[in-house]
């Protein structure tokens, strides 16, 4: 009998330190997550702060050339000149788009966690 008991107890032992390394690990990759969290929320409010000043700017700039242009074409037919920047601003806004859809795409959300999460095969 004391065969058996010592074998619960070593196996009570065992089980003790594995749940002890389970914790550990889920403590980390909580930690890793919570830091992935930050980082993407930075980056995101960098991007969102950049992309203000560019459209505050951009829209100064357009402004700008667009009064320039109609003065100096004001010879010109005038509504000839206003369909061409309305064209021409169509196309930088198509571009712009363009470019933040393709940002978008390659933009990894949690990739840290997540990769982690499949070296531990935890996430598939």
């Amino acid at each position: 009998m004391e065969t058996a008991q010592e074998r619960i107890e070593e196996l009570v032992e065992h089980s003790k330190d594995v749940a002890l390394l389970l914790r550990t690990i889920g403590e980390n990759r909580l930690e890793l997550l919570v830091l992935d969290v930050q980082e993407d929320r930075d980056q995101l409010l960098r991007v969102i702060f950049l992309a203000l000043a560019v459209a505050v700017f951009g829209l100064l700039g357009g402004i700008t050339l667009t009064f320039l242009i109609v003065y100096v074409m004001r010879e010109e037919s005038l509504a000839t000149t206003l369909v061409y920047l309305s064209a021409l601003y169509g196309l930088i806004v198509l571009f712009l788009c363009w470019r933040i859809i393709r940002l978008l795409r390659n933009w990894d959300i949690l990739s840290d966690s997540i990769e982690q999460l499949r070296k531990d095969s935890l996430f598939q």
